[in-house]
């Protein structure tokens, strides 16, 4: 997972009048819970339109996994369900319908990942939880981590055999969301994982070539070492770009190795 930055950007001026439209008729007292639902539903066209400008986002990758298959089917899954929300405990609550045509409730995600999210969305016990559009979204904690708040991805580390973990196993509150974000957002399918060692075997095979590579270069120094060397750092550096295909897997691996000078030569600091 790495952060989607939303700030900045924003859909179609086209696209956002039509929901704005569809919300408007949402918002209306008059409507029975049916009416209301069924509204929704004749235009889920909508966020299926936002898919393509959603994918330009995250340089077409699932917003949760990184993955990219395009043989994958995509979804825009509402972070807040629009219609029902399930707790920890499986006990159903009524969902999110004022953002059901909300961009910002939007996340482009995997099927292997939004099928099992489906209406999970638990929040902290014994905090505030939204029930209607008067309350602040903002004044939750959910246990969901979300590729757009700048703090959740980090909370998320990775091992060599591509296994999905807390990043902070000895604050509690962390290590559950991260815990409960790998179980529903089902992080550890068995291709994820697959892909995942794919790309920490060869960042890794990568780095220990860099690192034999310079101290090779300062013994016998050359101009064709100094620059396999450029070439070996510049492979890590495409590997850790947000565009890269689980580009956060082969950040964590490249910290991994343990060497101060490698970590500024690919990040730059």
């Amino acid at each position: 997972m790495i952060h989607i930055d939303l700030n900045g950007h924003s859909p179609d001026p086209a696209w956002l009048a039509r929901a704005d439209g569809v919300t408007s008729q949402i918002l209306n007292n008059g409507l029975s819970d049916e009416d209301r639902q069924s509204l929704i539903d004749r235009n889920e066209h909508i966020w299926r339109d936002l898919m393509p400008w959603l994918k330009t986002l995250s340089r077409d990758k699932c917003w949760y996994s990184e993955a990219r298959d395009c043989a994958a089917y995509w979804h825009v899954d509402h972070f807040r369900p629009k219609k029902e929300i399930k707790d920890l405990a499986g006990t159903t609550y009524e969902g999110y319908w004022w953002l059901a045509f909300n961009w910002q409730n939007y996340r482009l995600a995997g099927g292997a990942v939004n099928t099992p999210k489906s209406t999970k969305f638990p929040v902290r016990e014994n905090t505030t939880w939204a029930c209607g559009p008067d309350d602040d979204i903002e004044d939750e904690h959910p246990y969901l981590l979300d590729p757009t708040c700048p703090e959740d991805p980090a909370l998320l580390s990775f091992n060599e055999q591509g296994k999905a973990t807390p990043a902070d196993p000895n604050d509690c509150w962390h290590k559950d969301r991260a815990d409960v974000s790998i179980a529903i957002l089902n992080l550890n399918y068995d291709s994820l994982k697959r892909g995942r060692k794919r790309v920490w075997d060869q960042c890794s095979t990568q780095s220990q070539d860099v690192l034999q590579c310079k101290a090779t270069l300062t013994d016998q120094p050359s101009a064709s070492k100094k620059q396999k060397l450029r070439n070996g750092i510049n492979v890590l550096k495409d590997m850790v770009r947000r565009e890269a295909e689980f580009s956060a897997v082969a950040a964590i691996c490249v910290r991994a190795q343990g060497d101060t000078w490698l970590e500024r030569a690919v990040f730059g600091n």
